[in-house]
């Protein structure tokens, strides 16, 4: 106990807050591998973003070890060292979160918060790390002779704490490899397998009438796009004549089916510019993909079977949807899975002329159109005379040939019709009765009945 006393007798304001820090950074780092996940933006793919915590974690091992070694000053630099890597890090991960902030929009995905919540603390703790160093670690320099003395009579102490150090550090960073592996092998032997998630009867949903069923089996698709296994390539060859010929559109000739179809819409007010940006992708049943992001067409090569080491490598499993380009910014776009009506979403790059945004794309299975509906947001309907409609809870729904049925495309190409002297100008109900709503698109009618009560008969 003495001498755990004469040890801190020594000691001045800056060995405890190297204390401090290497508690907080230990701490901050577990915390990191935890909650991490999922918050990084789009443009962080090509950062190893665990390095942020491995520095952190790497640094607080290494100010534990200066904490027992306090006479070692530049132990503590190498800590400190360390935590400037992992702010440099979490910066370029930062930038463009704050971009998206500052316009007022997520176009590269992540949590701002998350990471500003990290990019202070790091500032925090290389504050902390700095004001040690000035403020000193012994209150005189009898005390580092002291410790100084003590240890070097003990060299033991030293190669243990050495060996120690190597171990530690060795098994902080062998064991986010090992993690890696372990969750990319797992990743591969269970969500591979079951890439596509089971679907429901369509048929059976309640919008889907005995009309839209028979227009389905009218058009009854003899293609089946999820059979479809394109397994990645060594290597592209972007001179292909059967690529150079590929169109931007749904439509190719010869005998080839779609696969996948891509859609997304950007707008978010730049200057008082509100106006929307389409995008559209056609994934195709040889491999290759065409397609047009604003004013500019791209094409490549697809895949959903990804080159892997191991047992598995070669076999025909579908594991991820990979879109490959030559052009610089699409030079691979990974889609994610995604539950609803699409089945996939991917970032596209925009240049938008005054600036560079990623517009998320949504995904599905193709299959052709056969009919569309009107589905209002609520499954109970209450519409009295004297309140307002309003328009923007009804939408007009496409039908595939297996009754999966989604929203539409450019919903502004919708044309409707709001059933005759059931609203005025200012969209009041004004008549008690049935009423039919229609909608028009891309060639499709459909219409949809409903009943407005009397404000008397609602209120009883």
């Amino acid at each position: 106990m003495e001498k755990i006393l004469n040890f801190f007798k020594s000691k001045a304001i800056g060995y405890y807050l190297a204390a401090f820090v290497a508690l907080f950074t230990l701490v901050l780092s577990i915390v990191f591998f935890i909650s991490s996940k999922g918050t990084f933006p789009n443009s962080a793919a090509g950062i190893v973003t665990e390095s942020i915590g491995i520095f952190l974690l790497i640094g607080a091992v290494i100010e534990i070890i200066f904490l027992m070694l306090p006479q070692y000053r530049f132990v503590h630099l190498i800590s400190t060292f360390m935590y400037c890597l992992s702010f440099a890090v979490e910066v370029l991960v930062f930038a463009p979160l704050v971009a998206g902030k500052a316009n007022n929009v997520e176009y590269e995905g992540g949590s701002f918060e998350y990471h500003l919540f990290y990019l202070i603390a790091l500032v925090v703790i290389l504050g902390i790390c700095i004001a040690a160093s000035f403020v000193g670690f012994f209150k005189s320099e009898e005390g580092v002779a002291e410790d100084m003395k003590v240890s070097l009579s003990n060299k033991l102490k030293l190669v243990v704490v050495a060996v120690s150090a190597v171990v530690i550090v060795g098994g902080i960073v062998g064991g986010k490899v090992v993690e890696a592996q372990i969750k990319k092998t797992k990743n591969i032997a269970e969500v591979v397998d079951d890439f596509d998630d089971p679907e429901p009867d369509y048929r059976a949903d309640p919008l889907i009438t005995e009309e839209i069923k028979a227009a389905a089996d009218e058009k009854a698709y003899d293609f089946d796009p999820k059979s479809v296994i394109i397994k990645q390539q060594e290597k592209y060859e972007f001179n292909d004549a059967e690529l150079r010929n590929l169109g931007y559109t749904g439509t190719r000739d010869g005998d080839h089916h779609l696969v996948y179809y891509f859609e997304g819409v950007y707008a978010e007010g730049y200057q008082g510019d509100y106006s929307p940006t389409y995008g559209e992708i056609f994934l195709w049943d040889d491999g290759l993909y065409g397609g047009k992001i604003r004013n500019q067409n791209i094409k490549g090569y697809w895949y959903n079977s990804s080159i892997r080491k191991g047992s598995r490598k070669g076999e025909d499993i579908k594991d991820q949807v990979v879109l490959v380009s030559n052009i610089s910014r699409y030079e691979s776009m990974i889609c994610s899975k995604k539950q609803g009506f699409y089945n996939l979403s991917l970032y596209a790059y925009l240049d938008m002329g005054w600036g560079q945004r990623s517009m998320e794309m949504d995904g599905y299975y193709y299959y052709p159109d056969v009919a569309t509906l009107i589905k209002y947001k609520s499954e109970t309907e209450n519409f009295v005379v004297g309140e307002t409609l309003i328009k923007g809870d009804f939408a007009t729904q496409h039908v595939m040939s297996n009754c999966k049925y989604g929203p539409v495309f450019k919903s502004e190409n919708v044309t409707w019709t709001w059933g005759s002297g059931m609203i005025d100008s200012n969209n009041i109900f004004i008549a008690a009765g049935e009423f039919t709503i229609t909608s028009k698109w891309n060639g499709y009618t459909a219409t949809k009945t409903i009943t407005v009560k009397a404000a008397e008969e609602a209120a009883a």
